[in-house]
């Protein structure tokens, strides 16, 4: 009798072992933990603000305008227009980086990069930066990438890479969301774009389907 007491104790203890054991992994991954709600909460809100992000117009954060330049005079590309003083408020943020990438795909070369439309690249960092910030509003640290290419020629390569980002505060990161937007561009205007710009036929068969790759990531601060 003593010894099936004591077996019977043994098996009783193993399993308040066991149960305890099962309750801390729980408790560890359970969604009251600090840590898992606040990934979660960035990964929403990540999501949310890239989508919304990318199809607000420019007007809706107070316009966004700049002067065409470097693609010489008489040129008229469909997707752009041959206006100099460029007014844009009527366009959402995924068609400004579209004609950012447009006019700015830089050529590699000799170790030397070339982007001929500088104030259009400029406006829009600072722009965007100004929209994140008060999007943001300081709760994450934040960094925003859209990036196209690179097209390979060969003997150089072109390619697009945009980054705005505040890291000044930030400590880790909590999440990433992706959005994968297609240039709404032509090869006959794609073409006639480098030639202005570069000097530079593109090769024939070479596919030039350019997809833009916009991410946000967030950081803890």
């Amino acid at each position: 009798m003593e010894k099936r007491g004591i077996g019977c104790t043994a098996d009783v203890m193993v399993f308040a072992l066991l149960i305890s054991t099962a309750i801390s992994i729980l408790c560890a991954f359970s969604p009251a933990d600090p840590r898992i709600n606040s990934e979660r909460y960035a990964e929403s809100f990540a999501r949310s603000t890239l989508l919304s992000f990318l199809n607000c117009t420019a007007d809706q954060f107070g316009g966004f305008s700049y002067r065409l330049g470097g693609l010489g005079s008489g040129v008229n590309i469909p997707f752009i227009g041959d206006s100099l003083k460029r007014q844009l408020g009527h366009k959402t943020i995924a068609q400004l980086l579209a004609e950012d990438i447009l006019l700015n795909m830089c050529l590699e070369a000799r170790e030397v990069t070339l982007s001929p439309n500088r104030e259009m690249d400029d406006k829009l960092r600072v722009f965007l930066k100004s929209v994140l910030d008060n999007t943001i509003d300081g709760r994450f640290g934040y960094r925003l990438r859209a990036s196209a290419g690179p097209v390979d020629l060969g003997f150089t390569s072109f390619n697009f890479n945009l980054v705005v980002e505040d890291l000044s505060c930030a400590r880790i990161q909590l999440c990433s969301e992706t959005q994968l937007l297609s240039l709404p561009v032509s090869r006959a205007e794609l073409t006639k774009i480098t030639r202005n710009q570069h000097g530079i036929n593109l090769p024939r068969g070479l596919k030039t389907e350019l997809v833009i790759e916009v991410s946000l990531e967030l950081w803890s601060t």
